[in-house]
């Protein structure tokens, strides 16, 4: 009996100590477990029970594995700094394994999503934290274990769920670049994480009070994470659309590209989504609130508290257990399937830096856009069908550096926009050292940019015109056909247009409804810019001569466009400045034809009216009309037949509308006198020039 009474205490000590390791453990999970759950009911989609139950186990065996070499560990890496204690042995071995589990489990079952990997690292890193706690309960005791119990189980499952995430994304992907990428930031960011927990833990002190923001901080990035996993398709769907992941992620973004450049210029997208979305249920927010509140009202009494259970802590961490740690429950509570899925598919994040795309086929360079450039590919703005059976190499250049050519190979396009974003996504075959020495640079220029503009730094206007050409900040693509009209003389068009294919002609319709070629324009530009002036009548015809594609926008794009990049702005008033210059050339010499055609009428009806003044004093010989005029009167020649001297004189009169000075001084009964004297007549008569 005396020795179970001494017994006792340490019995209890052990089954408290227990308790405390494993109480975190299912309430962490349950979180979790009912966000899985929810998303799984709303897309019917059947959980893989057996891989989870394997990850259990596997995280379970993983932990007694560590626990029994921790002798041959701690021999191999003496412990010299807290810094090599903490991320060597402890983070570097504890992620290691979890790594070779989830590699053990998971590659050996390609055709599960993306979701379920991350539940596959959840429970192995609930599984290692129940044996760690257990263990450390057993040879500690509650007042060691309590704070490592408490706030380890949220680390584990969040840096084993965050491993996995990236596992699976290596595991979906194709190039060997991609991959390698993956299994780096599957290592490095679960390693910083929980290195920096054991540092803080191991210094102690005010130090150990950033455990809770370091755990929040993980909690929010698998937050982010997991919301990106649940719209990544798994291999089936990659598969059946023929695409790597690699090509839907590139694919995936460039709707988000044209939304951004859509929003810098003040006009709304249809497509809009929150970070955050409302969670639901009272009981959820009931014991957010109470995990909060108590953190906030027990925060004075915290040492009270300690000696009242029983157990002696340091100052500080009897704040860690008695507030930070209620403090945090709560926020994982409020944290967890806050982040809405949609935002990553209808957002616009990333500023859409353009690049020139150079591409070179049977010996022709062609110019195109992208908005961006991985290792593996790119998207081009390419409006016809590549050509993949040709041979094609490109280059992509700005103003301040461009990357080396290399050889690329069709992977998919598009060319009707119903059907997603226009253009092609092309691999890049063998990139080799110097185009990843590009890619470094370009992603750095991307940072660089982007953090200058979002921050408004000095020159952040200037920024604008790296992603807003006429390309770009179009609205809605239209294929005409070969003879099809874009508008016609005399219509209301308010909005302007870019020929992303093809040719158009220019006309002017006359009166008589002919057509009056005036000029061409190809891929490229843009025409009717004069809707910035309003919704006025087009002066011209537009016609399709080929297959064309027009991309269409609305006069506050144009002002946009103008407004934020320099460039096209100078070009557009050169363009302009041109066809001014056009304008007045042709109307002068519209004026200088016009004054030679008015004096050829004047010197006509001047001869005209003399003829007939002169034929009302004619001199008739027999049956001919001799009529005798001064040569220093008349101008020009004058046809000598008596049908076209009749011609002459009817023609000069009616032509010349002023009538000339001499026929200003005819009145109307002289005029009509010599008309019907001219009518009458004989026809066969002469005119005899005086002094010739």
């Amino acid at each position: 009996m005396e020795n179970y009474c001494a017994r006792a205490p340490a019995f209890v000590t052990m089954l408290i100590s227990v308790i405390t390791a494993l109480l975190p453990v299912p309430l962490i999970y349950l979180i979790y477990f009912r966000h899985f759950f929810t998303h799984y009911r709303q897309e019917s989609i059947t959980p893989e029970y057996v891989r989870h139950l394997q990850s259990l186990l596997s995280g379970i065996a993983l932990a007694l594995v560590i626990i029994l070499l921790a002798p041959l560990i701690n021999a191999m890496l003496p412990a010299r700094s807290a810094f090599m204690e903490s991320f060597i042995k402890a983070a570097l071995v504890e992620k290691l394994g979890t790594l070779a589990v989830l590699l053990f489990i998971i590659d050996r079952n390609s055709g599960i999503r993306l979701l379920d990997w991350v539940i596959c690292g959840v429970l192995v890193g609930v599984g290692f934290s129940m044996v760690e706690n257990i263990f450390y309960a057993a040879n500690y005791g509650p007042s060691v274990i309590l704070v490592r119990a408490l706030f380890s189980v949220p680390l584990h499952l969040t840096t084993s769920a965050l491993a996995a995430y990236f596992l699976g994304l290596r595991r979906l992907g194709d190039s060997g670049f991609y991959r390698t990428l993956n299994l780096a930031r599957a290592v490095f960011l679960p390693l910083v994480i929980h290195g920096m927990f054991d540092l803080l833990l191991l210094n102690g002190g005010t130090q150990s009070y950033w455990i809770g923001p370091l755990i929040i901080f993980a909690v929010g990035a698998l937050e982010l994470l997991i919301a990106r996993a649940k719209i990544i398709p798994s291999r089936a769907e990659l598969d059946g659309m023929g695409l790597r992941l690699e090509d839907w992620l590139v694919l995936f973004r460039q709707p988000r590209y044209e939304r951004w450049i859509l929003n810098s210029m003040g006009t709304p997208t249809s497509s809009e989504a929150r970070l955050f979305r409302a969670q639901r249920g009272a009981v959820r927010w009931a014991l957010t609130m109470l995990c909060i509140v108590a953190a906030a009202v027990f925060l004075p009494f915290s040492g009270e508290i300690a000696k009242l259970i029983g157990i002696n802590l340091a100052p500080e961490e009897q704040v860690l257990i008695v507030s930070i740690y209620p403090a945090s429950i709560g926020l994982i509570l409020m944290m967890v399937g806050t982040v809405n899925p949609a935002f990553f598919k209808y957002s616009a994040m990333r500023i859409p830096i353009i690049f020139d795309a150079v591409t070179r086929r049977d010996g022709n360079e062609e110019n195109l856009v992208t908005f961006d450039i991985t290792a593996a590919n790119c998207f081009l703005r390419t409006f016809e069908p590549f050509a993949p059976e040709s041979t094609t190499t490109i280059r992509f250049e700005t103003q301040n550096f461009c990357s080396p050519e290399r050889p690329v190979s069709l992977v998919w396009e598009n060319h009707l926009p119903q059907n997603g974003p226009t253009g092609s996504i092309v691999r890049l075959l063998g990139p080799g050292a110097a185009f990843y020495r590009f890619l470094a640079r370009y992603h750095l220029y991307r940072l660089k940019k982007g953090f200058v503009f979002n921050l408004k730094l000095p020159g952040f206007e200037g920024i604008r015109r790296l992603f807003m050409r006429p390309a770009t900040v179009m609205q809605k693509e239209i294929s005409y056909q070969p003879g099809a009209v874009v508008f016609r003389q005399g219509d209301h068009v308010g909005t302007f247009y870019f020929i992303k294919k093809g040719r158009v002609n220019f006309y002017r319709e006359l009166e008589s409804g002919e057509r009056v070629f005036l000029e061409s324009m190809e891929q490229g530009q843009i025409f009717n810019e004069l809707s910035l002036l309003g919704d006025t009548e087009r002066t011209v015809t537009v016609v399709c001569e080929t297959r064309c594609v027009l991309a269409q926008a609305s006069a506050d794009n144009l002002e946009a466009l103008i407004k934020n990049n320099p460039d096209f702005a100078l070009a557009l008033a050169q363009k302009l400045a041109h066809r001014v210059d056009q304008s007045q050339a042709a109307l002068t010499e519209s004026m200088d034809y016009m004054q030679k055609l008015q004096s050829v009428k004047s010197w006509k009806a001047r001869n005209a009216v003399l003829l007939a003044l002169g034929m009302l004093g004619h001199k008739r010989s027999g049956p001919r009309c001799v009529v005798e005029l001064d040569p220093a009167n008349l101008n020009g020649d004058i046809p000598a037949a008596p049908e076209d001297l009749l011609c002459y004189i009817n023609q000069a009169l009616v032509a010349d509308e002023a009538g000339g000075d001499l026929y200003d001084d005819i009145d109307a009964d002289a005029v009509a006198t010599i008309e019907a004297y001219i009518g009458g007549l004989d026809l066969r008569f002469t005119i005899k020039k005086s002094g010739r």
